[in-house]
């Protein structure tokens, strides 16, 4: 048997993602999960404006707060994963659903700040 590589993957563009592009995918997420859809909608348009990339813009104790990406992944708190995991809507959409399945919604300040 002989393995191939596919070199071409290694060296492939990341997809730069635009927030229309994020939100569909999210619909696509909270349907696939069977979440409550405007309320997954309304949370990530607080946290990040469906924007793939950036990080929070809250400071505590004169520190910039460690959270990246369309879904704002806090990287102190959840160890193991990469600020280019949490700007990954591939990963992070799908991570967030499960999170919330998990009933760990509360973890985003924005789910908290909305009407029940």
């Amino acid at each position: 048997t002989v393995l191939t590589v596919d070199l071409s993957v290694a060296t492939e563009t990341p997809k730069v993602w635009s927030a229309e592009e994020v939100k569909e995918y999210a619909i696509q997420i909270a349907d696939e999960y069977g979440l409550h859809k405007q309320r997954f909608l309304a949370t990530l348009d607080c946290e990040n404006h469906f924007n793939a990339k950036g990080q929070s813009q809250h400071y505590s104790n004169g520190k910039r707060e460690q959270s990246f990406g369309s879904v704002q992944i806090n990287l102190p708190s959840h160890a193991g994963i990469t600020q280019e995991m949490a700007e990954d809507p591939y990963f992070a959409l799908p991570w967030m659903a499960k999170k919330w399945l998990a009933g760990d919604a509360k973890i985003w300040s924005c789910w908290r700040l909305l009407p029940s």
